[in-house]
């Protein structure tokens, strides 16, 4: 990810030129350096220089036939790093065909030993312009500075390839020494508009003041590319005139003259082009500018243009999110990174959005956060929601509480609604979700709900793969059997359960549930991930036909486990409670005593979801 931004011109110098100066690449190499390193599993360590010699002799009987398959055995040597393949591929400089020398020269490029940039500067005087090209090519691949001088000679080349590639690996390099012959080599070539941009893109890395009037001589120039050059070391030269003239392209109606300019603020000093691209970046009605300002910010080292870029990298549309992912690419991002900027997008969005529930979690899902972070997200949206016991029902009949709310809620429907809001990518799929998870079959009526946490929601629920449960994992030996039945005697005497169902909707039988005792869950609530679902389950009672009481989702705040319920005692709302905290209040309870904890994991359910919302 990118740092804060260097505060010396010097150290600033360095950073764009990291940024701006990275060489074109060889795409078949890299593809086929892929596929050689893969394959290398396969080869025997224990005889490299066998394997070497033979490579060696492959190689040079492909350069010499002048096939085109070289990338398998060049990748592989360069796997084995043999430092006997320059020397042997440096023989080959003096074949008297040029393509044979042109593909060693090609092949030196990726085998840093010590005898390959003697090699390659001998090549730059090659007869072939090819040659020359690909030595130049090389010797900027391998970062071999101090061939700058031999490398700025090939700006008077002949062969106007060498001397653009030349001007290219001299950018990219920033070495001051050069910038004399670059200029020279500026106000020579008017006319060859490719070199001219490089070597424009070249002094401005530099930061060449010297090269000012040659810039802007060419601020009137015909063609859009050395303009756009021109003006581009000029910003970065901090020129006020090329300051003025950015502004006032900011300011264009054309979206594509806009686009140019927040790409150019990138090359400018930051404490005045930063400013513009944050006000780019908030005003901009177009997308494509408002990813070029990202971009530039991001440039900049801010972070408020990585997470623009990071939030529509994952955005519906394909195009977009193509370009915000190249431009993070380009940026360095890793996927860690990535990862990072959507969570602080995400917790952005939860503190100023005042977006309901169910909008919310459609957005959390675009910006392609994991799973786990969007179901902690959504259940932070709760804290502070009323306790309410039963706050739902099936809109009629029996209970005609609503079948989902936002404005209040009790333990299990906290839960079942963040799991929902968790699995949905959009905001009209949230309650056929929620349906799933509290009625047995999907179907809406109040005995097919599941009533019962043993019998029916739990093991109902993890066949359908919203969860699984993860109690072994964490109590190893130390977990118990919870069992529990349930009998037609035992219903018809019980006790705390004022459940109207009819006698084919009673569950009757053995639930089975593996617990943690509650006097040995102390030790292990470090080991409880987060998004974990803690089930708090009694000591049985025979007339009582539950024994599962409450439930909460593990969180971590400033290092340390807390519990986030609906608590109906002391705080009648939803709360982060310390988990010790919570484990010990519970072992205080004399009347009814918790026996122990079972543990689930949610998981993304998407085979259920994709089976709910056909």
């Amino acid at each position: 990810m990118s740092a804060t931004p260097p505060k010396d011109r010097g150290a600033k110098r360095t950073a764009k030129a990291d940024r701006a100066g990275r060489l074109p690449t060889w795409v078949s190499v890299f593809a086929g350096l892929i596929v050689a390193v893969g394959a290398a599993e396969a080869y025997p360590a224990a005889v490299p220089q066998a394997e070497a010699g033979e490579l060696h002799e492959i190689l040079r009987s492909i350069i010499e036939e002048r096939k085109e398959d070289l990338d398998p055995v060049v990748n592989r040597l360069v796997y084995l790093d043999c430092e006997q393949a320059a020397e042997r591929v440096a023989g080959l400089l003096r074949h008297p065909h040029p393509s044979v020398r042109a593909k060693a020269v090609w092949v030196l490029g990726f085998l840093n030993a010590p005898e390959t940039a003697k090699a390659l500067v001998g090549a730059l005087t090659d007869f072939n312009w090819e040659v020359r090209r690909d030595a130049v090519y090389a010797l900027g691949r391998l970062e071999h500075r101090d061939a700058s001088g031999k490398i700025a000679e090939r700006l008077h080349d002949a062969s106007r390839e060498v001397r653009l590639e030349a001007a290219r690996v001299l950018g990219a390099f920033a070495d001051p020494s050069s910038s004399p012959m670059m200029r020279r080599a500026l106000e020579k070539g008017a006319g060859d508009i490719r070199l001219e941009v490089a070597l424009l893109n070249g002094l401005g890395l530099m930061q060449d003041d010297k090269a000012i009037s040659l810039a802007r001589k060419r601020l009137a120039a015909e063609d859009d590319k050395l303009r756009a050059a021109a003006l581009r070391m000029l910003v970065r030269l901090d020129d006020e005139e090329a300051q003025s003239k950015l502004v006032a392209l900011a300011g264009s109606k054309d979206p594509e003259t806009r686009r140019e300019a927040a790409t150019l603020f990138g090359a400018g000093d930051e404490h005045w082009a930063v400013p513009r691209l944050e006000q780019m970046l908030l005003e901009e009605t177009s997308t494509t500018v408002a990813l070029a300002a990202a971009e530039s910010l991001a440039g900049h080292g801010r972070e408020s243009g990585l997470r623009y870029l990071a939030e529509v990298s994952a955005a519906g549309d394909p195009r977009v999110s193509a370009t915000a992912a190249e431009a993070l690419g380009r940026l360095g991002v890793t996927a860690d990174d990535l990862l990072e900027l959507r969570r602080k997008a995400a917790r952005k969005r939860l503190a100023s959005s005042g977006l309901k529930p169910d909008v919310l979690a459609a957005e959390l899902a675009a910006l392609g956060l994991p799973f786990t972070d969007r179901l902690l997200a959504l259940s932070e949206l709760f804290l502070g929601v009323p306790y309410r016991s039963s706050p739902l029902g099936e809109g009629a009949g029996v209970d005609p509480g609503p079948l989902y709310r936002w404005d209040a809620v009790d333990c299990l429907t906290f839960v079942e609604q963040v799991l929902a809001l968790a699995n949905t990518s959009r905001s009209d799929q949230v309650l056929p979700l929620l349906i799933d998870l509290r009625y047995q079959e999907g179907s809406v009526a109040y005995g097919q709900r599941n009533h019962l946490m043993e019998h029916q929601w739990l093991p109902g629920n993890a066949a359908k793969g919203w969860f699984r449960d993860i109690t072994e994992e964490i109590g190893e030996e130390a977990v118990v059997t919870a069992r529990k039945e349930i009998t037609a005697e035992s219903w018809a005497n019980r006790r705390g359960a004022d459940l109207p169902l009819e006698a084919n909707e009673i569950p009757l039988g053995v639930s089975e549930l593996p617990i943690i005792p509650i006097d040995k869950l102390g030790g292990l609530v470090e080991r409880i991930p987060d998004g974990a679902i803690l089930v708090v389950v009694r000591h049985d009672i025979p007339s009582r036909p539950f024994r599962v009481t409450h439930l909460g989702i593990v969180v971590r705040k400033e290092g340390r486990p807390h519990l986030r319920h609906a608590a109906r005692a002391t705080y009648k709302s939803v709360i982060d409670e310390d988990l010790n905290t919570f484990v010990l209040r519970n072992k205080g309870y004399r009347s009814w005593p918790v026996a122990g904890f079972n543990i689930i994991l949610p998981e993304e359910n998407t085979r259920r979801a994709a089976e709910l919302l056909e």
